[in-house]
């Protein structure tokens, strides 16, 4: 209150303030207004803030510990936070980054993608970069593979499926698709087919189709005791397949076997509900010389539901060409073709039909698409080509189909007789004679030698051995000419015998 006391007073007695205890003095403090804490009613001095009494803050009327429970909470910070979703989010687009370099470093991914997109062409441009840089990536390999054959370029993708089961002779896949590759394209390839088959059954040996696939190899092949082994391993695995039954009983009749042959094809007529026994006792008839063979053919023939329609059609052609019906051994042949169109078996010998009809530009491209396939009969229908080339005028192509034929190994005496007659087209007579006198060596009853060195002795001068000859070619013709030249060279050896007879006469009369 201000007012000064020299008494020791524990309370003001003015205004009821706590005073300390202090000495007097003479200094005079100026008096503040008092007023009342608006919750206690306890006196404050002026300029107070807080209720020394209660607590409450003069100011806002609230008591100071409201105040700090009702203090707002300070926001923590959000950094922490910021940084932790920034860093989830770097590691997740590095992980997508990582994946589409791994992609687009993957040659095998990259191109599977640009073939589903169309882009063949590319992809096998995608792989073959890669393979260039590691050539012993299978599955590039595998894949480029694919690619080719889907492209129709068999010999590569041939390739490709080999040097992929190279690498991993377990790849069945890979070895069957090259298989596959191989029978589509041109030329023999017959052993390398062979060779990827062995791989396969090596590997899977319970693998069906792969057994039958081999054992129609090497009879194209013409192992015989080998194509035995493959069918009777597919029987097997299953005794009710059709095809090794009918394969087996015909290497059985070709090795002379004829009671097993029979019951190997009775099984696979039997074996499919859609078999004729007919053809199984005509192929057989035929086999063993019998007359009925033609007969229970036909029949088989105009069963619906054959088993055997084209191999029954051939085997038919065959005995129509032995009785010189080439017209109607065409007609069957052409059928044969419409159901078979890989059997060139069938297109030889329609090519020979064509020969015999005198329709010699078919005949031509018949035995130039045989040569050209590379099948058993590739080496046959070479001479053949040649032989009809020259009939055809065409002695250089000629020439160059006999040197071909000669190349893939023929020696037969239709090969010498052939090679004759295009020495003498071309007036190396010399030398024809010398490949008609070897085709003699080889096969003394092959008649076209005999008659093809006669006319070449005429030619020269020399009667007396090409009237030799040409009678040993009319011995062997027989009464059998059906569609050979027999009467016109029995006519022609009639007329040199009475030459032959003028002159020794002649000569007997002379000094």
């Amino acid at each position: 209150c201000g007012k000064l006391t020299g008494r020791k007073l524990e309370d003001c007695p003015h205004c009821g303030g706590h005073l300390q205890e202090q000495a007097a003095t003479s200094v005079r403090r100026p008096r503040r207004d008092r007023q009342s804490c608006p919750s206690c009613k306890a006196m404050v001095q002026e300029g107070d803030i807080i209720c020394v009494v209660c607590g409450t803050n003069l100011l806002t009327g609230q008591k100071v510990s409201d105040e700090l429970q009702a203090e707002p909470k300070i926001p923590k910070s959000q950094l922490p936070m910021m940084v932790g979703a920034g860093i989830v989010a770097a590691v997740a687009v590095l992980v997508v980054l990582a994946g589409i370099y791994i992609v687009t470093r993957d040659p095998v991914r990259t191109a599977q993608k640009q073939m589903a997109d169309g882009k063949d062409l590319e992809a096998i441009a995608t792989l073959s970069r890669h393979i260039d840089k590691n050539d012993g990536d299978e599955r590039a390999l595998e894949l480029r593979g694919e690619l080719h054959f889907k492209t129709n370029q068999f010999p590569r993708a041939a390739q490709d499926f080999e040097l992929a089961t190279n690498i991993d002779a377990k790849n069945v896949g890979a070895a069957m698709w090259g298989v596959a590759a191989l029978h589509s394209m041109s030329g023999n390839q017959l052993d390398r087919q062979i060779a990827l088959l062995d791989k396969v059954v090596k590997v899977d040996a319970q693998n069906t189709q792969a057994w039958y696939l081999l054992s129609l190899a090497r009879s194209a092949n013409r192992d015989t005791a080998g194509q035995m082994e493959a069918l009777n391993r597919v029987i097997e695995l299953d005794g009710g397949h059709a095809g090794a039954h009918l394969g087996l009983g015909i290497a059985m009749a070709f090795t002379g076997n004829l009671d097993g042959a029979a019951t190997e094809m009775a099984t696979a007529a039997q074996a499919n509900q859609n078999g004729n026994l007919a053809s199984v006792r005509g192929f057989l008839a035929a086999m063993r010389g019998d007359s009925q063979a033609a007969a229970l053919l036909e029949e088989a023939v105009a069963d619906e539901t054959l088993l055997m329609r084209w191999q029954s059609q051939t085997q038919l052609a065959k005995l129509a060409m032995e009785e010189g019906s080439f017209r109607d051994a065409r007609t069957l042949l052409d059928s044969a073709l419409t159901s078979d169109a890989a059997s060139d078996t069938v297109r030889y010998l329609r090519g020979l039909c064509l020969y015999a009809l005198g329709d010699r530009s078919d005949a031509q491209l018949a035995f130039d698409e045989v040569s050209a396939r590379g099948g058993v009969h590739a080496t046959d229908a070479l001479i053949l080509l040649a032989d009809t080339q020259l009939s055809l005028r065409q002695v250089d192509l000629a020439l160059r189909s006999i040197e071909k034929a000669s190349e893939a190994g023929a020696r037969n005496a239709v090969y010498h007789t052939v090679r004759g007659r295009v020495a003498a087209a071309r007036d190396k007579l010399a030398d024809a004679r010398n490949s008609f006198s070897g085709a003699i060596k080889m096969d003394e009853d092959y008649a076209p030698a005999w008659l093809e060195r006669g006319l070449l002795f005429i030619r020269r001068g020399a009667v007396s051995e090409g009237l030799r000859d040409l009678e040993r070619y009319l011995e062997i013709i027989g009464e059998d000419a059906a569609g050979t030249n027999a009467e016109a060279v029995r006519t022609l050896v009639e007329q040199l015998q009475g030459s032959a007879e003028i002159l020794s006469s002649a000569r007997r009369i002379g000094p």
